[in-house]
């Protein structure tokens, strides 16, 4: 193991007290290591899933049962939060449905009701 500048970064003799480059005192290399985190994968279909269940309940309903899927593989990571995107999306659809629904039927409504006058 070799010396190295503190300041410049350049490396020096072994039995250097100062750098012969910038004069700043030189440091002893040492190795250390670094324990590893475990990283567990996140589940980006259900957060999809989630967010888009607000937007596009059609898409939020599809990336949401994908992350529904996918949970247990990723010891069921984020499987809660594509669960309520599966609730939010259908509520989404079910309110779309009957707006649109109720809107046609009031057109079908009014179509009818102009028939009786002519």
């Amino acid at each position: 193991m070799g010396k190295f500048c503190s300041k410049c970064g350049k490396e020096g003799k072994a039995n250097a007290k100062f750098c012969e480059f910038c004069g700043n005192q030189m440091v002893e290399e040492t190795v250390t290591t670094v324990e590893s985190e475990s990283v567990t994968p996140t589940n980006g279909m259900a957060l999809a899933g989630f967010i888009l269940s607000f937007f596009v309940p059609v898409l939020g309903l599809i990336f949401s049962i994908i992350g529904v899927a996918k949970a247990p593989r990723l010891n069921g990571n984020r499987r809660g939060l594509a669960i309520a995107g599966i609730i939010i999306s259908a509520i989404g659809i079910g309110l779309t449905a009957l707006i649109y629904f109720g809107y046609f039927a009031a057109i079908l409504d009014e179509a009818t009701s102009y028939s009786y006058y002519y």
